[in-house]
């Protein structure tokens, strides 16, 4: 049987990375469209979401363009590289829209947070001295390149951490095949 090693993962993982930051920009792009308000709800999740969608992707094309016997170390790579990937564009795409195309969302947050700050300062949960020191900070928050290089990191950290759970799970059924076809072949 002839392995098929023609896919290499790191262009594996970079092309549905791009696919998937593209996908999500768009889907963030339609939320916007809804109701700006959207990117700074819940509702940006349903992007990372997206993201899982491509990696999952990624694991399935590394084993298939290994015929099933993918080493940990190739998943990894290409799963990995689609969160590297997609999390910049999408990052990139918050920044941008957060700094430059809508700065009201950042106005928003800040409301949001002093909302909340004052609904704990009126159930008795902050002090007026940390109510007033919580205010302060809340006027100063920006949203800047290094707040979004800080989440970007972050992000890579947790997106890193899903690649080792689906490039294990991709290497055991990979292992588990191989094995159950060496049985059957005795």
């Amino acid at each position: 049987m002839n392995r098929r090693t023609d896919v290499s993962p790191v262009a594996l993982g970079a092309k549905l990375g791009l696919y998937a930051g593209l996908t999500c920009a768009v889907f963030y792009l339609i939320l916007y469209a809804i109701k700006p308000a959207l990117l700074i709800s819940p509702a940006i999740l349903l992007g990372f979401a997206i993201v899982v969608v491509f990696k999952i992707a990624a694991a399935y094309y590394s084993w298939k363009s290994q015929e099933g016997r993918v080493t940990f170390q190739s998943a990894l790579q290409s799963i990995f590289l689609v969160s590297a990937v997609s999390l910049l564009i999408v990052f990139f795409f918050f920044y941008l829209v957060f700094n430059v195309i809508d700065l009201s969302l950042v106005e928003q947050i800040k409301k949001n947070i002093t909302d909340n700050l004052m609904k704990s300062f009126q159930a008795g949960k902050l002090s007026k001295s940390q109510l007033d020191e919580s205010l302060l900070k809340v006027m100063e928050f920006k949203l800047g390149a290094g707040a979004f290089f800080a989440l970007y990191s972050f992000s890579l950290f947790v997106g890193f951490f899903y690649a080792l759970v689906f490039s294990g799970i991709t290497r055991l059924i990979s292992r588990e095949i191989s094995l159950s076809s060496s049985h059957s072949n005795n």
